[in-house]
């Protein structure tokens, strides 16, 4: 179970959105929605500006009825790896909004197999970040690629645990 909102906002104070997720990416700094990364095999792997990566190895807890991956596990990847990569330009760190979340899927993912998964920053504007991300299988073959609209909430406290308290 991860720490209260007040612990996780007192870790996150005077630090940038890039200094956060290169920490939790080295292992310096706990992720605040680890339960629910492990659960669907997810990890961030690296944080640069602009840029960040992650490793996918689809887990059981996202197949859909017929046992292949579903769509909204492949979303909720692509989500979540579109906010990261907004987030390393956030001055102060904080979580993202998703505005917008566009999908084409090319072939499907395979549970257990390891997928990379990264995000590009194309466009930093005053009201929008507009962003890129892609998942890339085994052999280098793209799964599913986004591009979303995300803005800073920066308002919003940090959640606790799973993000469904």
């Amino acid at each position: 179970m991860g720490q209260d909102p007040e612990t996780k906002a007192g870790e996150w104070d005077g630090l940038s959105g890039l200094d956060v997720l290169k920490a939790m990416a080295d292992g310096r700094l706990e992720h605040w929605n680890k339960s629910k990364y492990d659960e669907i095999g997810l990890r961030l792997t690296a944080a640069e500006p602009d840029h960040v990566t992650l490793s996918w190895r689809p887990t059981p807890a996202t197949h859909n009825f017929a046992g292949g991956v579903d769509g909204g596990a492949i979303a909720t990847v692509l989500d979540q790896v579109c906010c990261s990569a907004g987030a390393t330009r956030t001055a102060r760190a904080c979580p993202m909004v998703t505005l917008s979340l566009n999908i084409d899927f090319t072939r499907p993912p395979h549970t257990g197999q390891l997928h990379e998964v990264r995000g590009e920053l194309v466009h930093a504007g005053r009201h929008r970040m507009l962003v890129n991300g892609r998942i890339v299988n085994a052999d280098g073959k793209t799964v599913a690629q986004a591009t979303a609209a995300v803005v800073p909430a920066t308002s919003v406290t940090p959640p606790q645990g799973t993000g469904s308290e």
